[in-house]
């Protein structure tokens, strides 16, 4: 939930390889307005599971990111923050 004064904002990807999947329940672009200035974009990324076992599911993430980093490179220059984390979930903890 977004604190008082913060606003999350939905902007439309920049690259086409990421507007087809944006939104679809696998990768969602979203951007927090910190500021007058400042402005920080986010990834929200869910990868295909079993990727170290499983190829297609693994280029199909691996596609995911690229279109990421694709977009990224679209972005306008300016201040802004850029964060990069990957969780990987484990079958069994």
């Amino acid at each position: 939930m977004a604190g008082a004064g913060v606003k999350v904002l939905c902007p439309n990807p920049k690259a086409k390889s990421l507007a087809d999947l944006n939104g679809k329940g696998r990768v969602q672009v979203y951007a927090i307005d910190l500021g007058i200035i400042f402005a920080m974009t986010i990834y929200n990324i869910h990868g295909w599971t079993d990727g170290a076992n499983n190829k297609m599911q693994a280029e199909r993430t691996d596609a995911m990111i690229t279109a990421i980093m694709e977009d990224d490179k679209l972005q306008p220059e300016g201040p802004g923050a850029r964060q990069s984390s990957m969780v990987r979930h484990r079958k069994a903890w």
